[in-house]
């Protein structure tokens, strides 16, 4: 099955439903952590539903690993490419139409975004963007890397990271970071847990939540992942197992064959993961080479079970992440590497212009073209 964070370059990823004991006692942790106000993860909860999309833009000329050096990764989000997200171009002279692909989410509902590789902001200017996010209403989920998520990377990047943690604190775009995608193993646990711990320490306001998305084995839906558990065990082995449960939720990437309902309800029935409120970080299906109309049939079907269940039934489940607006030709994988390549509900048409970075390097703007999938599920209930 479909696992998006195997095939990425690991440089290219509500206080009423809280009980007393998650809003008093005291702390373990050895280290002066602030007094939380809030709960970040429950607050998601009232936003529900989350209409999500996963957003990683990658031009048509990003077609291979290592990529063109002008992309570097996979991080778009800034303003080295706002003819892609937004409105604007670096060059007015440049060949490139800008193709607010912010605006296009929006039109479909989409109230939240996620992606897999967030640079350095000291070398990446963020703020354009998120601040497009802003007047658009979108919600952002920022990601730290697998190639963060590493003993070398902690131990090299922390300056990094803690910069990345400080933006999100700061922008008002931004409720989650995501640490990760689809990690496995103790070792990594003990990773996520102590960027955990960073996020805990430099978020005084206690304003995010957090998740590391995770991907299912059991194509039942009767178990929950292991991983979770051993996430949570590295947590509160620091000490913040209040912070954990005021902050932490669940991401799962689920795709087919896996039963959406059971899932949910399996989710619902745990003892302790059921604790913690729920998102689909990823869903959705490739267009090829099986074509578009089984893409748009299988997209209206996860959709249409995720947003019918956003109620009483399973009230820790805040709603999901499509994957993904657009088709990516770097990657590997499936059906003679066509089936990673194409789970966007746009797909390239040939033509492009270009622009350029603020450094004078030139990048691809694509034009696109929408898939059958893309008005089917803006058309979904949601």
């Amino acid at each position: 099955m479909h696992t998006c964070g195997k095939h990425r370059s690991n440089k290219h990823r509500c206080d009423k439903h809280r009980s007393s004991k998650h809003r008093c006692g005291k702390r373990s942790s050895s280290v002066d952590l602030p007094e939380p106000s809030t709960n970040p993860s429950f607050d998601l909860l009232n936003t529900k539903p989350i209409v999500g999309m996963n957003y990683e833009p990658a031009p048509s000329n990003y077609d291979s690993l290592p990529p063109p050096p002008v992309y570097f990764d996979t991080d778009f989000w800034n303003a080295d490419f706002p003819a892609l997200w937004g409105t604007m171009k670096n060059d007015p002279s440049g060949t490139g139409t800008p193709r607010n692909d912010l605006q296009v989410m929006q039109s479909i509902g989409i109230n939240m975004i996620k992606g897999y590789n967030y640079s350095d902001p000291n070398s990446r200017n963020h703020i354009p963007f998120l601040d497009d996010c802003i007047s658009k209403n979108i919600k952002v989920i920022i990601p730290i890397s697998n190639f963060f998520v590493s003993p070398n990377g902690i131990n090299q990047f922390s300056a990094v990271i803690h910069r990345i943690i400080n933006q999100a604190i700061q922008s008002d775009a931004v409720t989650t970071i995501s640490i990760g995608n689809e990690l496995q193993g103790v070792d990594n646990a003990k990773l996520i847990a102590q960027i955990f711990k960073f996020v805990v320490v430099l978020d005084s306001g206690n304003k995010l939540a957090l998740c590391s998305p995770l991907q299912l084995f059991d194509s039942t839906g009767t178990t929950f992942p292991v991983m979770a558990n051993q996430i949570r065990t590295e947590i509160v082995n620091l000490g913040l197992s209040q912070e954990y449960e005021s902050r932490w939720f669940h991401g799962i990437n689920i795709y087919p064959p896996t039963p959406i309902v059971t899932f949910l309800q399996t989710h619902k029935n745990d003892p302790v993961n059921g604790k913690q409120p729920l998102l689909f970080t990823e869903y959705g299906y490739w267009s090829r080479p099986t074509g578009q109309n089984l893409q748009k049939n299988q997209i209206v079907n996860q959709a249409t079970i995720i947003y019918s269940n956003i109620d009483n039934t399973f009230p820790m489940f805040l709603g999901g992440c499509l994957f993904e607006l657009t088709d990516e030709l770097w990657k590997r994988g499936g059906f003679g590497d066509q089936q990673e390549q194409s789970f966007g509900i746009e797909k390239f048409t040939g033509n492009f212009g270009t622009d350029i970075t603020t450094t004078g390097l030139e990048y691809r703007v694509d034009v696109l073209e929408k898939k059958e999938s893309f008005d089917a599920f803006k058309n979904v209930p949601k």
